[in-house]
């Protein structure tokens, strides 16, 4: 197995933070990718400078839940949750970090937490939002507690490159079946 120096750590750390991920992904020899990928100090390290740097740790390392969520944390849109393991989708810290910095990160939530108001509420407002996301208005009025007996239905609003999951979930769970339309 490959292992780096600190002189090799320190530098591919610093052409991370002047130049960016995607740049030090295209530049980073695979033995190396692998070597650093495996180094826990490292990763930590890398994922306090961008999130996205979670995509090349070990397997272990996206089991982490403290790596998981520096990752989170230091991602602008919670890209970097779709690295993380399947095994932290019921981590119920982890998927709220995850959908206040990406409301689509519903998507990932494990069956056991799709019934968390909070999680989904949280996930709805995050994508209401975001420019782009008008889809959700409706959505995301009933979940701050507005109902729609303004004669909007939830079942009417324009759905748009949401999944038929998401939808379901964001609209059964965050609004209640009762409180803002039928659902069918």
């Amino acid at each position: 197995m490959t292992t780096c120096s600190d002189v090799e750590r320190h530098y591919w750390l610093e052409r991370l933070a002047s130049e960016g991920f995607g740049h030090v992904m295209a530049a980073l020899p695979g033995h190396l990718s692998n070597a650093l990928g495996g180094d826990r100090n490292f990763i930590m390290s890398a994922v306090q400078i961008d999130g996205l740097a979670l995509c090349m740790a070990s397997r272990s390392l996206k089991k982490d839940r403290e790596v998981v969520l520096k990752a989170l944390e230091n991602d602008s849109d919670g890209t970097s949750s779709h690295f993380a393991d399947d095994c932290l989708r019921e981590d119920r810290e982890v998927i709220l970090a995850s959908v206040q910095r990406r409301g689509r990160a519903l998507e990932l939530v494990a069956d056991s937490l799709r019934a968390d108001r909070e999680i989904v509420r949280q996930g709805i407002i995050t994508i209401g939002d975001h420019p782009g996301h008008a889809a959700l208005s409706a959505a995301v009025s009933c979940s701050r507690g507005h109902t729609s007996g303004n004669g909007t239905s939830i079942e009417s609003a324009p759905t748009a490159g949401m999944s038929r999951n998401l939808h379901f979930v964001a609209m059964t769970t965050a609004c209640g079946v009762g409180s803002c339309a039928n659902i069918h």
